[in-house]
């Protein structure tokens, strides 16, 4: 029947044998060919696809150590689940003629499987991948050299290339970056490129990108900004990403020490990516624009006691992400500090105010904005100050905690009706 094209009829009869008392290789034999008949049908008629699929999901369950299993999951997507597959794919037999195209589907799925991991799971991801990916690469160069035709070898090039470029992006993705490695799976693609006089220029950019992240994974900044020019123009995406990622890393820098170096380091590369998201027609309403200002704003500030102008930098960049609607602690406290600075005191004010109502009363920061909002309105409006205090001491016997107590007394008896 199967070979006669009676393929429906063949498939029943396969089944009914793969679901007998029969030998267990007889049963795993008319399985498979239960298999291969609906796929053959499919072809003519794509109804028999859900049951082709069905049954094909139940043979790799079955039978997930056999060269069809793996045969299967190299030919069709979504049988079992990319971690089950990866597996089954991994355990094919070295000596199997199947073994690298198994190989070649468990990098795929391990690929697509660590671009949707993040956080350690990801660094576990992309160790696996590119552990499998390598020796794939490698069986590749050999076949691009091996081959009879050149457009087979060409092809075994590009494909070792892919596998080379997909290495460096997974090895320089983690929290720890492997330099190193992704140097090596480098090398490789250059080779295969000069090897077979494949044209370079479409990967240009991704490979200059890669080197950047390596410079910067070996602690070479100089070096990481002597490649940005040649990154591509204003619309390469490449050209964003290492901009977004200089900006990061002086970011991480400043939080972790807050040094003027790392300060500078986060207004220069902040300013450099904010004014390609702005010609992009980004501005503070998007989160990843409004987190560059945050930052640039952010390291302006510290060192604003220095360089008025940078404290005014802070101000503009604040006041837009107000008026964008951002209105987080950071934002209103340094547009409440500087807004004094300048000599806009109503400003400040009503930042201040805005942070006590904001904060949870006795939270980090509630008691300065309700200091600073009484001082403020002090100057003002004595008479509302003075109510303001006593509403406070009312709330807060001991005025408030640490320094915050002896600061609030003093203020206290600057104002009207106060104890001396």
């Amino acid at each position: 029947m199967f070979y006669a094209g009676r393929l429906v009829e063949a498939a029943d009869r396969f089944q009914m044998v793969a679901e007998s008392d029969a030998g267990e290789d007889q049963r795993r034999e008319a399985m498979w060919y239960a298999v291969l008949s609906l796929d053959r049908g499919a072809e003519r008629d794509p109804s028999l696809s859900e049951r082709r699929d069905r049954l094909a999901t139940l043979y790799v369950s079955t039978y997930p150590g056999s060269e069809n299993a793996a045969r299967l999951l190299m030919r069709r997507g979504g049988i079992v689940t990319v971690e089950r597959a990866a597996e089954i794919l991994l355990g094919v037999d070295p000596s199997s003629p199947v073994y690298l195209g198994a190989r070649r589907q468990a990098a795929r799925l391990l690929y697509q499987a660590l671009r949707s991991a993040a956080g350690k799971e990801r660094d576990f991801a992309a160790q696996r991948f590119a552990g499998v990916a390598e020796e794939v690469l490698d069986a590749e160069m050999e076949r691009s050299v091996g081959e009879v035709s050149k457009e087979a070898a060409t092809e075994a090039a590009r494909t070792g290339m892919l596998y080379g470029r997909q290495i460096a992006d997974a090895v320089l993705s983690t929290s720890s970056p492997d330099a190193a490695r992704a140097e090596r799976a480098l090398a490789k693609v250059e080779r295969l490129a000069g090897l077979h006089s494949i044209p370079m220029a479409e990967i240009e950019a991704e490979l200059t990108f890669r080197r950047v992240q390596i410079a910067l994974a070996k602690g070479d900044e100089a070096a990481a900004r002597a490649l940005l020019d040649r990154l591509g123009g204003e619309t390469s995406e490449y050209a964003k990403a290492a901009d977004r990622l200089l900006f990061r890393r002086a970011w991480e820098a400043f939080e972790g020490t807050a040094r003027e170096e790392s300060a500078r380091r986060v207004i220069e590369y902040g300013r450099r990516l904010l004014a390609r998201l702005e010609r992009e027609g980004s501005g503070p309403k998007d989160a990843g624009t409004a987190a560059v200002m945050d930052g640039i704003a952010a390291a302006a500030f510290s060192l604003r006691a220095g360089e008025e102008s940078l404290g005014r930098v802070a101000l503009s960049m604040d006041e837009r992400l107000l008026t964008a609607g951002v209105r987080t602690a950071g934002v209103l406290r340094r547009h409440a500090v500087m807004s004094e600075v300048v000599g806009n005191a109503e400003e400040a004010l009503s930042s201040w105010r805005e942070l006590v109502q904001a904060l949870p009363r006795g939270a980090e920061g509630w008691y300065e904005a309700r200091y600073e909002s009484i001082r403020l309105l002090s100057k003002k409006d004595a008479a509302a100050a003075r109510e303001v205090m006593d509403q406070h001491k009312a709330l807060e016997p001991t005025l408030g905690p640490g320094v915050w107590a002896e600061k609030f007394k003093t203020l206290d008896a600057g104002l009207p009706g106060g104890a001396k």
